[in-house]
């Protein structure tokens, strides 16, 4: 199972036999059992000398695993759960509602403003080399303005403009955190960034986490008995469960940091699925100076495909950023900063129509849900385009069930540092309000099938951390 959902993904090398029946006290002949179903089953290869790896099947492949193709046994280990949650990206697939990603389309609304645009907007900006590390000048200056106007207090010279904010976190973690440091995060985070952690070879642990955000006095003591370079926190439309963190609680959660001077990476990239009414004062700006890394972009309400976006720190760390951001690709494109620019002050408007779509979107999932699987529970989301329920059964087999009943969902695992919230899914809000319905009926179809199944593996765990 843990194949199939990509949790475990393709090259992962496998303790040996004996090693998998001292780890799980089971007998020698069982883990062998064991090993050869699974070879037999075409998720896992084998190569003398070399030990045993993953190796999922490729859809309509003559094999089983990749057709044509032996995975290296040696490659890096992604993280749990990174391949499911971004495995179709580019990739639809013909007949299946896809509610596992939460990234709106360019929409009409986008397209209208793109077409409003002067002709001549480009021809602006294609001159001199086309090398711009910090970013735009004039875009800075646009960002800056745009950002306090949102919470985050910034000057144009704060700013460095990155190819979206998975790489502003990617850069931001580069900077704060040395190898082998630990990370602090939600008890549900974003997978991208826990992908980012591991890959950097950083130790990842959640913070305990209520319906009103981290919990001070839990990261207080965490902080004291892990020492961690730094915390990553989503305070608005946090992904996957949509909270907004009170005032409040941003104000104790920044007496705590700010006492302890632990660094803090704020991923705001939700902020504009809010309502500007509800969005407190970014928690970057109630700390001390210099220990707010703030990270965002434009995806989710301009369009993905821009791949815009930045990360507001200090004048020292900006230095550390570009200096990093260099070595990762010089500098951004350009044409799509050029673009973004001209699209800024059309945020606003796009944003407030995005809102009224999920706010659609999310009543057609609550009537849905009250119809076919009532028995299940969820809280439409303070902020963000997704929908995190909780019911009574094992995320990974309903979302291995749902994938053969036509629709894709997001298992809990994914989002947890530790493999937890084995007990949850999320349900992306970005399909048209029947497709959400066809996508809920699909789900209580799979439910159908498992509901009265006890789970047929373990969470995973064991095998997750060999």
């Amino acid at each position: 199972m843990l194949v199939d959902d990509g949790v475990l993904p393709d090259g992962v090398q496998l303790p040996t036999e004996r090693a998998l029946a001292a780890g799980l006290g089971i007998s020698r002949s069982t883990a062998t059992d064991a090993y050869r179903q699974a070879k037999a089953g075409g998720r896992v290869q084998s190569r003398q000398g070399s030990g045993s790896w993953t190796d999922r099947p490729e859809p309509g492949s003559s094999r089983p695993g990749f057709a044509g193709c032996t995975p290296e046994p040696t490659q890096k280990m992604a993280t749990p759960g990174q391949a499911s949650a971004f495995g179709t990206l580019g990739r639809p697939l013909p007949g299946t509602i896809d509610l596992s990603l939460a990234e709106t389309r360019c929409d009409a609304a986008t397209r209208r403003v793109l077409s409003e645009l002067e002709p001549g907007w480009l021809l602006d900006t294609v001159q001199g080399t086309g090398y711009h590390p910090q970013g735009l000048p004039d875009l800075r200056e646009a960002l800056a303005a745009f950002l306090t106007a949102t919470g985050v207090r910034c000057g144009a010279d704060d700013l460095v403009v990155t190819t979206g904010a998975q790489q502003a976190i990617s850069l931001s973690a580069q900077v704060l955190c040395p190898p082998g440091s630990t990370v602090l995060v939600e008890e549900a985070c974003y997978p991208g960034a826990l992908d980012v952690f591991r890959r950097l070879g950083r130790r990842v642990l959640s913070i305990p986490t209520d319906q009103r955000g981290p919990d001070p006095q839990a990261l207080n003591a965490l902080i004291a008995a892990t020492g961690p370079a730094a915390v990553y926190l989503v305070p608005v439309g946090n992904n996957p469960t949509g909270v907004i963190v009170p005032g409040e609680r941003l104000d104790a959660l920044a007496e705590v940091l700010g006492r302890a001077r632990v660094p803090v990476i704020e991923d705001r990239t939700a902020v504009p699925l809010a309502d500007p009414a509800h969005v407190p004062v970014a928690l970057s700006s109630r700390l001390p100076a210099g220990l707010g890394i703030v990270v965002g972009s434009l995806s989710k309400v301009v369009w993905a495909g821009v791949r815009t976006g930045w990360v507001v720190a200090a004048p020292s760390r900006v230095r550390e950023v570009l200096t990093a951001r260099i070595t990762a690709d010089l500098a951004g494109s350009l044409i799509s900063q050029a673009l973004v620019r001209h699209l800024l002050e059309r945020v606003p408007e796009l944003a407030a129509e995005l809102r009224a779509e999920l706010a659609a979107n999310q009543r057609a999932l609550d009537g849905a849900l009250a119809t076919h699987l009532p028995q299940w529970a969820s809280d439409s989301p303070a902020a963000g385009a997704w929908r995190w329920i909780r019911f009574p059964a094992d995320a990974r087999q309903l979302a291995a069930a749902a994938r053969a009943q036509g629709v894709l969902v997001t298992a809990g695992p994914l989002f947890s540092a530790e493999g937890g919230l084995g007990d949850r899914i999320r349900v992306a809000a970005v399909e048209p309000p029947a497709m959400l319905v066809e996508g809920v009926r699909r789900l209580r179809s799979a439910w159908d099938l498992i509901a009265h199944e006890p789970p047929t593996v373990s969470d995973g765990r064991d095998l997750l951390f060999v």
